[in-house]
C-alpha cells in the first residue's frame, strides 16, 4: 500500500483581457478570460520538507507567464488559447507533475449564457 501523500497546487480565478474570438467583430475588444490550473506533483516537493521556494513550482511565476502568453497576440478560438497555456504549464513542470487548466470566456456572444463558456485540457 502507497501511503505517501499526492499534493497540488491550484491556482483559481485569474482573470484578464484577451482578445479572443472567432468573428472579426469579435476580437476588436479584448474580452474578460478566467484561468483555474491545478499542478498534480508526481512526487512530493521538496519545499514541503525544506520550506524553501526554490524547491517547488513558483504559481506567481507561472501565472505572469500564463498571463504574457495570453495576452501577447489575438486568438479566435479558446481552445487554441487553451492550448497554448497548456503547453507553458507542460514546459514548466518539466514532467515533475500532471496538469489541468480551465479556461473559461465570461461573456461570450451566445444567447441565454450567462456563467461563460469554457475549454479544459490535462495531461492526464
Amino acid at each position: 500500500m502507497n501511503t505517501a501523500p499526492k499534493t497540488t497546487i491550484s491556482v483559481n480565478k485569474i482573470i484578464l483581457m484577451v482578445v479572443c474570438g472567432a468573428s472579426p467583430q469579435e476580437r476588436q475588444v479584448p474580452q474578460k478570460i478566467q484561468l483555474d490550473y491545478k499542478i498534480f506533483f508526481n512526487e512530493i516537493p521538496q519545499a514541503c520538507i525544506t520550506d524553501e521556494l526554490k524547491d517547488t513550482i513558483c504559481y506567481d511565476e507561472l501565472t505572469q507567464t500564463l498571463v504574457a502568453t495570453a495576452t501577447k497576440k489575438d486568438y479566435k478560438l479558446l481552445e487554441h488559447l487553451a492550448y497554448e497555456l497548456f503547453q507553458e504549464l507542460l514546459q514548466t513542470t518539466k514532467n515533475k507533475a500532471e496538469i489541468w487548466l480551465k479556461v473559461t470566456k465570461l461573456n461570450p456572444p451566445i444567447a441565454y449564457q450567462n456563467n461563460g463558456v469554457s475549454f479544459e485540457i490535462s495531461s492526464s
